[in-house]
């Protein structure tokens, strides 16, 4: 029989391993953003890494506090790095490569209805500065 500690150190490398991957993949998120909308000031940019280290210390805080009574150990710190390094390695860039591409094929008809509706929208204010110009 495996001893109860064991088993609690293995429940807790193995939540701490897919905090990891949940950490990766949403950053992850914030790159695919950042590649669909890109930004003309790095200090979107900065405020959006800060706000993901905030979350990601504090979610870290809380999984530490339920698996390990707020204790933080050695092999909780490595399975958050393993996860988050095996998701970047194997996975972030398929991710990332067909994610853009499907929300960007997803956007292009949106983005073509709002240009019409504008278009059509602006018409009154186009013929009223003509308006002004010929008067």
């Amino acid at each position: 029989m495996i001893n109860e500690v064991i088993i609690w150190e293995l429940y807790a490398f193995a939540v701490s391993f897919w905090k990891g991957v949940l950490l990766a993949w949403i950053y992850d998120n914030i790159r695919v953003f950042r590649r669909i909308k890109r930004h003309r000031t790095v200090v979107f940019m900065t405020v959006e890494d800060v706000l993901f280290g905030i979350y990601a210390g504090i979610s870290v805080f809380v999984m530490c506090f339920e698996v390990a009574d707020g204790i933080i150990r050695g092999f909780i710190l490595i399975g958050i790095g393993l996860g988050a390094f095996l998701y970047f390695r194997f996975l972030s860039r398929l991710y990332i490569r067909y994610t853009v591409r499907i929300i960007k094929f997803l956007l292009k008809p949106v983005a073509f209805i709002l240009k019409n509706v504008a278009h059509v929208i602006t018409i009154p204010i186009r013929s009223f500065k003509r308006f002004r110009k010929d008067a």
